[in-house]
């Protein structure tokens, strides 16, 4: 079976990333480059018209990255033809959440860790109206995050809050509880 992204050429020079039958290896940073990549590959598989085929799994290993690229993450597994399983194989943290809390099936490793928090941002040579403007992007980009872990996950506004303001490092176990993942394996 062939595998694709095993050249750079193949693979649009971003490591990390590959595919092989109804499997996508997402090991990268959540950058724009890396989910176009990720979107061409879920696309690659769709075929021609979407009869009954197996899920595609999105195997994901990543520290996270851009906020804005792991939305349009989500957006991907979301409108996929194709059912989307996902498997938390290491560290899922920050923006890679997105990768996995909304495809149909979400497994876990026991050994794997997830890891939510608030937005960041960094301001070097800003006015204070730019900075005042900043933080209110800032809260809003948390809104959205709420918003997305109450809409795909078993957490209340409440929960979300919380683990949000932490910065904890979340066991398989309490992933399953949390209703980030449906299943541990």
């Amino acid at each position: 079976m062939p595998v694709i992204g095993d050249d750079e050429e193949e693979r649009g020079r971003i490591p990390g990333i590959r595919a092989c039958g109804d499997h996508i290896w997402y090991y990268a940073e959540v950058g724009a480059d890396e989910v176009a990549l990720l979107a061409a590959l879920m696309q690659s598989l769709q075929g021609p018209k979407p009869k009954k085929k197996p899920p595609i799994f999105l195997h994901v290993n990543s520290l996270g990255g851009s906020l804005y690229d792991g939305l349009a993450a989500l957006a991907t597994v979301r409108a996929s033809k194709r059912t989307i399983y996902t498997v938390v194989e290491g560290a899922v943290a920050s923006a890679a959440t997105f990768l996995t809390i909304g495809a149909r099936r979400r497994l876990m490793a026991r050994e794997g860790r997830m890891l939510v928090h608030q937005a960041r941002h960094s301001l070097e040579d800003t006015t204070s109206r730019e900075f005042a403007d900043e933080a209110r992007n800032v809260r809003e980009l948390d809104r959205a995050m709420v918003d997305a872990y109450t809409t795909y996950t078993a957490m209340s506004k409440r929960k979300a809050r919380y683990w949000l303001n932490r910065e904890r490092w979340l066991t398989a176990a309490k992933c399953l509880e949390l209703g980030l993942v449906d299943e541990v394996i």
